[in-house]
């Protein structure tokens, strides 16, 4: 329709003047067209009402907050939806309507329909006819229940901060971005500065030079206010005493109510105990590692010592004119002469760590031969009364090396080398080939003038031999003293500072534990791991070093009792496992219960220990006889081994499996190795990648001499 043109209730179009009053109706009518069209659409309740408080209209937005419709609630009285506490508003609103007053807009609570109470803000104007009377009143209601939620919300939340901030055990501070005031501070840090909270408000952690420096303070901001954010630095402090304090900060910005730019809310953790402690750790771990160093190096020239002490006996025992050998208690060969070698047409490598017997047998081809029942006689004896014993000329034929027996006569003297203990450590075989003079006795008798010479000569060589034996006892002797008193320094003095560091280390974890972070945790869990493992690698070297020198008590042993009983102690080890456990007969053997007790540990913890990644354990304990000897046996499905490297089972300290997959020192099988090799027996293994490993060793049968 065109400004000029205006609808006749007839329809029709009338066209009007500028002016006139055609012109001004068809105005008036647009007008209130579009107020109209407004009101209605308005997502506020606009309700007008004449000056009885009856509704004259009632727009959709009133529909919708109040659940009236415009049909029920025009020509209605108003008070339909005001609560009876507050009819007095309406009153009010009346009067000050017929004064002409202004109306302030106010919040209350008006009914729905439903009876719910709901929370309104409310404008209220008056209405005028075209005279300038008033005739009524209109009135925009707009909901704000969720505001005054929020509101509420708001509040509970500042509240919770409030009394979260106020009772934090942590230091807590809120300051301004710009200069550093403190707006806030809770009293947990007015007791870590020693400051009243009355001094510090207001003033600025620089002008309180409690940043120990200030430098760092600006290095700290910048980043804060890059990211927004500083999470757990470390950094320095100064209390109003001037004591250094070291604590772990996290800094935010935050918009704060109230505060025309975002704060910075500072957590403050005390770690300068932690600090302490961490340097404390610090210097005993130097001073530790200073006094390993130096033990080591005591060690070093101790073992170089030892080492040459050791090699000038060998070279001087083996370079004796005499014939010796030197035997362990169990008859094994340990040492030997290059005369005895010579005279026996064998090699050192040959028959060093085997059998006296095992090298040196009776000839097969004499039934009656009686040599070795002789020698093991006279060994016999001088274990039973700790003196030497002196045979008489034996006839003991040796093997040669192309496997012929050669007839040879022996005058042998067995004497004992006794240790500190007054136990006998080992035994010196000295012989004389004396073959040549029995040939010539047999020969010519009339040549015994010559053969007394001779004799008188042997006489006069075993006495000079007999001094030059006693010499190397007491060096054999010196160099054992030597050995203990070492071994009581190791287990002594290396022991101490582990004990101090485990137990400093404990310390910290128990009374700083939860201020520290987990890696700090993690390193003195380390530590103390460390510490307990270097004194279990001297408790085993130790025990390995004693099975040379710990006396042998030999008896008959129920090896199945004996290994029952090792299966019930390691019950632990089995438990919540699925395992297939076969025991077989085992015979009975001749040995050291104690030492044959720790070689049957030893085996088992292992196949315990190397099957526990299986999801069906099978372990067999077992014996077979070979050539008339015992072959005991332990069999498991475990990790198994590279057979390229058993060389190095044996070892001291040698593994072939990290310790992370499985822990250990690396010393179990050189005791079972050392143990049974003084039994006079063998062990090895025989194993396969992922395929299982068998452990074997020999002992003397119960009826065996």
């Amino acid at each position: 329709m065109k400004p000029a043109e205006c609808m006749t209730q007839g329809g029709g179009v009338v066209t009007a003047k500028p002016g006139g009053e055609s012109f001004n109706r068809c105005r008036d009518e647009d007008a209130t067209a579009m107020l109209a069209a407004i009101v209605d659409s308005s997502e506020d309740a606009i309700v007008s009402k004449n000056l009885e408080s009856i509704v004259t209209s009632w727009n959709a937005g009133a529909e919708r907050l109040f659940g009236y419709t415009a049909g029920e609630m025009i020509g209605r009285c108003i008070t339909q939806i005001i609560p009876d506490e507050r009819m007095h508003e309406e009153e009010e609103i009346l009067a000050k309507i017929r004064s002409g007053a202004r109306i302030e807009p106010f919040e209350t609570l008006r009914l729905t329909k439903g009876g719910r109470l709901v929370d309104v803000s409310v404008s209220v104007s008056p209405i005028r006819n075209r005279q300038g009377q008033i005739i009524g009143a209109s009135k925009v209601a707009r909901d704000i229940t969720q505001s005054r939620e929020a509101e509420a919300e708001l509040r509970q939340s500042e509240a919770r901060f409030v009394k979260a901030f106020r009772t934090n055990p942590a230091a807590m501070c809120i300051t301004t971005i710009r200069e550093g005031r403190f707006i806030e501070v809770n009293e947990r840090y007015c007791q870590m500065f020693g400051f009243p909270r009355e001094d510090l408000i207001g003033q600025s952690a620089v002008e309180l030079r409690l940043w120990d420096s200030v430098e760092e303070r600006t290095r700290v901001m910048e980043r804060l206010q890059s990211c927004g954010i500083v999470q757990n630095h470390e950094g320095m402090f100064r209390n109003r005493k001037r004591d250094r304090l070291d604590a772990l900060i996290s800094m935010e910005m935050v918009d704060f109510p109230g505060e025309r730019e975002p704060v910075v809310i500072t957590m403050f953790a005390d770690i300068t105990e932690r600090k302490r402690a961490e340097e404390e750790i610090r210097r005993l771990n130097t001073e530790l590692e200073q006094r390993v160093i130096e033990r080591t190096t005591q060690l070093e020239v101790v073992n170089a010592e030892l080492r040459s002490s050791r090699a000038e006996l060998k070279s001087l025992f083996e370079s004796l004119p005499g014939l010796y050998l030197v035997l362990t208690p169990e008859f094994k060969i340990v040492a030997v002469s290059d005369a005895y070698l010579k005279a026996t047409m064998t090699t050192r490598e040959g028959i060093l760590g085997r059998g006296l017997f095992e090298v040196f047998p009776d000839n097969p081809d004499e039934p009656e031969a009686t040599g070795e029942a002789n020698l093991r006689a006279s060994l016999g004896r001088v274990l039973q009364h700790a003196a030497p014993d002196t045979m008489a000329i034996q006839k003991y034929d040796v093997r040669r090396p192309d496997g012929v027996f050669e007839e040879r006569y022996w005058s042998p003297i067995n004497s004992p080398v006794v240790g500190s203990d007054r136990r006998i450590q080992y035994i010196i075989h000295r012989v004389e080939d004396v073959t040549e003079f029995v040939h010539r006795k047999a020969a010519a008798a009339d040549r015994d003038a010559d053969i007394n010479v001779r004799l008188q000569q042997m006489e006069a060589e075993i006495f000079l031999s007999s001094q030059k034996v006693q010499a190397v006892n007491l060096q054999l002797q010196a160099a054992n003293k030597e050995l203990e008193s070492f071994s009581y320094s190791v287990s002594h003095d290396l022991r101490a500072p582990l004990r101090a560091m485990d137990g400093f280390s404990r310390a910290v974890l128990e009374d700083f534990g939860a201020l520290l972070p987990p890696d700090g945790q993690r390193y003195l869990q380390i530590i103390r791991t460390s510490a307990q493992r270097m004194g279990s690698l001297i408790d085993d070297l130790l025990s390995f070093s004693r099975l040379s020198r710990a006396a042998m008590s030999r008896r008959t042993i129920d090896t199945s009792a004996l290994v029952q009983g090792v299966l019930d102690e390691m019950s632990g080890a089995r438990e919540g496992r699925q395992i297939e456990l076969r025991l077989d007969e085992l015979p009975p053997c001749e040995g050291d219960p104690a030492l044959l007790k720790q070689v049957w540990v030893n085996l088992l913890s292992n196949a315990f220990k190397y099957t526990q990644k299986r999801e069906s354990t099978e372990i067999e304990i077992g014996c077979k006889k070979e050539e008339g000897r015992n072959i005991y046996f332990v069999r498991d499905n475990g990790t198994g081994f590279d057979m390229r490297y058993a060389h190095k089972l044996f070892g001291v300290f040698q593994r072939l499996h990290r310790t992370e997959d499985y822990d250990g020192t690396g010393v179990g099988l050189a005791i079972v190795q050392r143990v049974i090799h003084r039994h006079g027996g063998q062990v090895w293994a025989e194993a396969a990648p992922d395929r299982g490993a068998t452990f074997y060793f020999t002992l003397e049968g119960e009826n065996q001499s």
